[in-house]
């Protein structure tokens, strides 16, 4: 890693978890209480800071691990549990204002390790003639997965099947997150080929949202996704340390603060 800043000035990859983690649940509390309580709707301004920051985290997570393939198990396993647990729950329980469970941020960052780790092993086996191939089939696969999905009977056994093979187009955010996720990893080693990349993705979403009106309510109420450039300068300021260590932190927190504020909402429905 090239980049010129590696001392303890900044933030570590612990404190961008933990504020991806508060502005992640400022936005939850705005998505799942906002019909029955006043929460302020900077709540989910601030929310735009949590997935940039988790994927940058994730990112530099595949750069320093050891061990790729136990850290894409990890997500894989809190990807599937989460399903059947979102699945679960939106069955059995009806949250008020028409909302469901559809936070799954674990499927758009096993997916984002996944294809890094087929990429860097193409890179890192180039020299053999069949690792092209082989490479290749592992990138196409869970497309082929996700498309035969389709075919199988309507009902528990699709849905299912969907749970355990997640398709990259159904990843919370879209396979663009998967995307941003990856161009961050390969843009991450040098800070201005970092802004350049994530300020055209922020250019996107606001592109896509403009056209929607010009207006301040619709830029900051409705629809305020391209709002995530704020997440930049902290990646920016990211000193190459991890700080302490938080490895289990997120695969509880993540799906029981969700099912917390769930709960909540219908209690006060």
């Amino acid at each position: 890693m090239t980049l010129s800043s590696t001392t303890k000035q900044g933030f570590t990859t612990y404190q961008l978890k933990i504020l991806a983690v508060v502005t992640m649940t400022l936005d939850h509390i705005y998505s799942y209480l906002g019909g029955s309580l006043p929460i302020p709707f900077w709540f989910g301004l601030l929310g735009r800071l949590a997935a940039p920051l988790f994927l940058f985290c994730v990112a530099k997570g595949v750069y320093y691990t050891h061990d790729r393939a136990a850290y894409c198990r990890r997500l894989y396993i809190a990807a599937v549990l989460m399903g059947l647990g979102n699945w679960l729950v939106n069955h059995y329980l009806t949250i008020p204002h028409g909302v469901t469970i559809e936070n799954h941020i674990f499927s758009t960052l096993f997916y984002t390790v996944y294809f890094l780790s087929v990429l860097e092993w193409l890179r890192d086996r180039r020299k053999d003639r069949d690792t092209p191939l082989q490479a290749a089939a592992l990138l196409v696969l869970p497309f082929l997965l996700a498309a035969a999905e389709h075919y199988l009977p309507d009902g528990w056994i699709q849905t299912l099947a969907g749970i355990v093979v997640p398709s990259p187009f159904d990843v919370e955010g879209g396979f663009l997150w998967v995307l941003a996720g990856i161009g961050i990893y390969y843009t991450m080693e040098k800070r201005s080929s970092l802004a350049l990349f994530y300020l055209a993705v922020c250019g996107l979403f606001f592109a896509g949202e403009v056209s929607y009106g010009f207006t301040l309510k619709n830029l900051f109420t409705e629809n305020y996704q391209w709002f995530m450039i704020i997440a930049l300068p902290f990646m920016l300021q990211y000193n190459e340390q991890k700080g302490r260590s938080s490895k289990w932190f997120f695969y509880l927190y993540y799906p029981a603060h969700i099912y917390v504020l769930a709960a909540l909402a219908v209690l006060l429905k």
